[in-house]
């Protein structure tokens, strides 16, 4: 008769070669969850400073001198910005694609 077991394997966790870096190691690594919360966060605060700087701001009947309109840069800048950043963010997308393209293309040559 033959006994069907299975062995599991258990590795040890990986030992830190300095006492420093495994102290700070929680301190630095975030799961995939927390830092998802993080990038939800930022990115909802950031739609509404521009949304109250581009639809409610212009609105407001606020003197030039008020405290609140420090917070905020001319709003000739609110649609300058976004213009920048989204044409570098479609060249940084079309680098990608050419790059990966043309790595294929050489691959198969």
């Amino acid at each position: 008769m033959s006994s069907n077991r299975i062995v599991v394997f258990r590795s040890r966790p990986r030992q830190s070669s300095s006492r420093v870096s495994h102290t700070f190691d929680h301190l630095f690594m975030a799961s995939n969850a927390q830092l998802g919360k993080i990038i939800l966060i930022t990115a909802i605060a950031v739609l509404f400073y521009y949304f109250f700087w581009v639809a409610v701001l212009p609105f407001m009947l606020i003197d030039e001198g008020n405290p609140i309109r420090l917070f905020f840069p001319p709003l000739k800048y609110a649609f300058i910005v976004p213009s920048i950043f989204g044409v570098i963010f479609l060249g940084g997308i079309a680098a990608f694609s050419f790059y990966h393209i043309w790595s294929l293309k050489v691959k198969r040559d």
